[in-house]
């Protein structure tokens, strides 16, 4: 097993992605969590994901994420290269507990390179974690999780279709106000797909 993260903490993208939105309920805390520890990593598949979720899903400008990016690359988080036997270990993660990709890479890396502790709020990795035997980590309280959930229905569209017909929409309404107004009617407010 390679040596030198015994002390480090693997962290989540959720994390980082509640620490990069400015009006997010956990912003504060999670920007906290990555500013006070200097044993934190994070695989780089994560930071493909921070983007992708910030910039797709929150809607924030990809180059501000990018300018979030920069930073935390600037800062004493470590980011670790994932390579191919850790790809190929996480998919038979993926497969055997049903898991997203990201998190099966996490937690992989984990057991891969001896990092005993990982940060989330993803309750079906702790789950996992508790399983491995990886000390899990959440900054989140549960009062927080609530302001949270709160901050997430005024801001976010449903997830599942609801959040896709949303996206859709955005799009038609950037070329043609009109088609758009007739999509949000077919699709019921952007709850159903739409009937012909």
């Amino acid at each position: 097993m390679p040596c030198g993260y015994e002390e480090a903490t693997m962290l989540d993208s959720n994390l980082l992605i509640y620490s990069i939105l400015a009006d997010h309920p956990a912003s504060p805390v999670c920007q906290e969590l990555i500013e006070a520890s200097q044993s934190l990593v994070a695989s780089s598949i994560t930071l493909i994901e921070l983007f992708f979720v910030t910039a797709r899903i929150y809607g924030i400008e990809p180059a501000l994420v990018l300018i979030k990016i920069n930073e935390l690359l600037a800062s004493p988080l470590t980011i670790i290269a994932v390579d191919a036997d850790t790809v190929a270990a996480a998919l038979a993660l993926c497969a055997e507990y049903k898991i997203d990709t990201n998190d099966a890479v996490q937690v992989q890396m984990c057991l891969d390179l001896g990092i005993p502790a990982l940060a989330t709020d993803d309750g079906r990795l702790t789950d996992l974690c508790k399983k491995l035997e990886i000390e899990t980590k959440n900054p989140i309280t549960v009062e927080l999780k609530q302001a949270m959930r709160i901050w997430e229905e005024a801001n976010l569209p449903q997830k599942g279709l609801p959040r896709i017909l949303h996206q859709i929409h955005g799009w038609i309404a950037g070329h043609n106000h009109a088609l758009a107004d007739d999509f949000r009617n077919v699709t019921r407010n952007l709850t159903r797909m739409p009937q012909q």
